[in-house]
C-alpha cells in the first residue's frame, strides 16, 4: 500500500478527533475507495476472484469452503499464498486448529523475513484462543526476536510485545511482564510522539497494563508513580473523544465509523501486498478504545458526579442516552468498563471477567475525579452485574463516595435452572471455552428493537462469556447480598422494575433489606423492565426522582 494512503488515514484520525461526523465520512470514504483501488491491482487468479466476491458479501464461510474444495482437488499445489487466504478465512470463522495448521505450512514455505514474522504472530495467536498460553508464548518471543532488525518501534514489535505482556499475565510470570511491558510504554511514547490518535490510546494501554502488573506484584510505590501519567494521557483522550461525542451525536454509527478509520489506518501501516494479509490484517483488527468515557456539564462547574457501572455483555456506551440526559440536568457523568468487558476485550490477558480488579478500578477512578472535581460529591450508579458491583464497592470503599445507585442488581434470574444446564454442558467441552449468550440476553433484558439492534451492532459488546467466567460471575452476584449487610454509612438508593423479565425484583428487595445504613430508599417503577438507566429511553419519572435524591445528598 502507498505511503500516500498511510499519510491520508493519518489525517482522517486528526479529522475525526476534531471535527464533525460529515467531515470523518468523507475521509474514511476516500481512504476505503483507495484501499478497493489499491486491492484491483493485485493480480489474482480465478479462485482467488471468486473468494473476493464472496467475502464481498460476508459470505465468508462460503469463501473458505471454496478455498478448501480447491486444496482437495489439487493436493500438490504450492500455491502458499492463497493457503495463506485460507488460513486467514479460517481465523475469521473461529477454526483455530486448522488455521495454525495452514499457518505452519506456510512458515516453511516463506523466505520473505517481513512475511515471517507475521505468520509466526499468527500461529501465535491461533495458540492463545486454544488457550495453549505456554505455546503462544514461546512464538511471540520466536516473532519478536525476528524483529531485530527492524526500528525499534516499528508497529509489528508494538502488537507483539502487547501479546507477550498479556500471555505473560495469564501465566501470572509478572516478573518477566514488567519487563516487557517497560519495553512496550517505550515503544508507544515513541509512537505517540508521532502524534496518531490510536497511538495516544495504545499508550494509555501500555501504562494500564503495566499498572496491572504493578498491581499483582504488590509495588505500591511504582503503581503510585505512574498513576500520574495514566490521569494525564486518559483526560486527553476523553476530551477528545468528548469533542467527537458531541459533533457526531454519541451514537452506535459513530462508534464504528471510529473503528473502520482506526482498521483503515492499521492495514496502511502494516503495508499488505497480497490479498492473504488484506484479509488477515482485517480479520485480526481489534480497535482499542478507552475503559472510561464521560458526558459533562457544558456551562459552569457540575452539581455533582456519577460514575456507571455497566451491566453483563454491555460496556460504558450503554450510558449514552442517560449520561446526555443527566449532563443537561447538570450532572457529570463518566461510564468505566468493567475488566473483561467492553475496551478491555482487546487486549490479551485482560479479556476474562475480575470483580476484584473492578473494585480495584473503581477506587483509582474515584481518586481520579477527585483530583478534577476536589469540591464535588462523587456517586456510584449500577445496573444489573453494574448494580452488584457498585453494592460491593459500596461495601468495601463506601468512605469515597456520597452515595450508591443500584439498578436491578437481583442475583434471582428467571429461567435459572435452564441457563445453569446450559452452562453446565458447555462446561464439559471446555471450563475457558467461550459460547454465546448474548442473544439470550439481551432479548430477556429488553423488547425495545431499537435497543436489541443497537447491542447486536457495538463491537464493544460482549456476547461469549466462557462457563468459568459465568459461574464467577454467578457467585460473585449470589454474594453479594452478604457483603449488603457492610453498606452501614453510605446513602443507597434501589431501583427496580416490575416489567423485568431477566432478574427476579425478591432478589433486589432482599439486598435492600440487607443493607444496614438508616439512609436508603426503594424505587420501584412498575413499567419498567430490566434496562432502565442503559436504555435509549429515559423515564422522565424515574429521573426525577434520581435527581431530588441526589440533590438530598449531595450537600449532607
Amino acid at each position: 500500500m502507498s505511503n500516500s494512503v498511510g499519510r491520508k488515514l493519518f489525517l482522517a484520525l486528526s479529522i475525526l478527533a476534531i471535527s464533525a461526523s460529515a467531515s470523518a465520512n468523507v475521509a474514511y470514504a476516500e481512504q476505503t475507495e483507495q484501499i478497493k483501488d489499491e486491492i484491483k491491482t493485485l493480480k489474482l487468479s480465478p479462485t482467488q476472484t471468486k473468494a473476493l466476491d464472496l467475502l464481498r458479501a460476508d459470505k465468508t464461510q462460503e469463501a473458505q469452503k471454496l478455498l478448501e474444495d480447491y486444496f482437495k482437488a489439487n493436493k500438490t499445489s504450492q500455491e502458499w499464498d492463497m493457503l495463506y487466504l485460507l488460513s486467514a478465512l479460517e481465523w475469521k470463522n473461529e477454526d483455530f486448529q486448522s488455521a495454525e495448521a495452514n499457518l505452519q505450512i506456510v512458515l516453511k514455505n516463506t523466505n520473505d523475513p517481513h512475511q515471517r514474522i507475521y505468520v509466526i504472530k499468527r500461529i501465535a495467536d491461533c495458540q492463545y484462543e486454544m488457550r495453549n498460553f505456554e505455546n503462544a508464548l514461546k512464538f511471540y518471543e520466536q516473532a519478536i526476536a525476528e524483529t531485530s532488525k527492524l526500528e525499534n518501534d516499528a508497529p509489528i514489535r508494538m502488537k507483539l510485545f502487547e501479546s507477550k505482556v498479556g500471555v505473560e499475565l495469564v501465566l501470572k510470570q509478572y516478573a518477566k511482564a514488567e519487563v516487557d511491558a517497560k519495553a512496550l510504554v517505550e515503544i508507544a511514547t515513541q509512537r505517540a510522539a508521532k502524534g496518531g490518535l490510536s497511538d495516544q490510546v495504545s499508550l494509555l494501554w501500555a501504562y494500564l497494563q503495566l499498572g496491572t502488573i504493578y498491581r499483582n506484584e504488590h509495588k505500591e510505590t511504582e503503581r503510585a508513580a505512574h498513576q500520574a501519567k495514566v490521569r494525564e494521557i486518559m483526560q486527553s483522550l476523553m476530551e477528545a473523544r468528548a469533542r467527537v461525542a458531541e459533533a457526531t451525536g454519541d451514537n452506535i454509527s459513530s462508534l464504528k465509523e471510529v473503528e473502520n478509520i482506526f482498521l483503515g489506518e492499521y492495514v496502511a501501516r502494516n503495508k499488505p501486498t497480497t490479498l492473504a494479509e488484506y484479509f488477515w490484517l482485517a480479520s485480526e483488527f481489534k480497535p482499542l478504545t478507552l475503559p472510561l468515557i464521560g458526558w459533562l456539564v457544558k456551562e459552569g462547574d457540575p452539581k455533582a458526579v456519577i460514575l456507571c457501572i455497566h451491566g453483563l455483555g454491555l460496556n460504558n456506551t450503554s450510558f449514552a442516552t442517560f449520561g446526555k440526559e443527566m449532563a443537561k440536568r447538570g450532572f457529570s457523568v463518566y461510564a468505566i468498563d468493567v475488566r473483561g468487558f467492553g475496551s478491555w476485550q482487546t487486549v490479551q490477558g485482560e479479556e476474562d471477567v475480575g470483580f476484584n480488579a473492578a473494585i480495584i478500578d473503581l477506587s483509582a477512578v474515584i481518586d481520579q475525579l477527585k483530583v478534577r472535581y476536589p469540591d464535588k460529591p462523587v456517586f456510584l450508579l449500577g445496573e444489573s452485574m453494574g448494580g452488584g458491583i457498585a453494592l460491593r464497592a459500596a461495601a468495601e470503599i463506601g468512605d469515597t463516595i456520597k452515595g450508591v445507585i443500584a439498578s436491578v442488581p437481583s442475583a434471582e434470574r428467571f429461567q435459572a435452572r435452564r441457563f445453569g444446564f446450559t452452562v453446565a454442558a458447555h462446561f464439559l467441552d471446555g471450563p475457558n471455552r467461550p459460547f454465546n449468550i448474548g442473544e439470550t440476553v439481551a432479548e430477556r433484558a429488553t423488547s425495545n428493537e431499537e435497543v436489541l439492534k443497537e447491542w447486536s451492532m457495538n463491537t464493544k459488546a460482549k456476547m461469549k462469556m466462557s462457563p468459568k467466567e459465568l459461574i464467577k460471575f454467578a457467585i460473585f452476584m449470589r454474594t453479594t447480598v452478604r457483603h449488603c449487610q457492610q453498606i452501614k454509612d453510605t446513602p443507597a438508593l434501589l431501583v427496580q422494575g416490575l416489567k423485568d423479565r431477566l432478574v427476579k425484583p425478591e432478589g433486589t428487595y432482599k439486598m435492600f433489606e440487607a443493607i444496614t445504613a438508616q439512609d436508603k430508599t426503594m424505587l420501584i417503577d412498575g413499567t419498567a423492565e430490566h434496562l432502565i438507566f442503559e436504555s435509549n429511553t429515559q423515564s422522565d419519572v424515574t429521573l426525577d426522582t434520581l435527581c431530588s435524591w441526589l440533590e438530598k445528598h449531595r450537600s449532607n
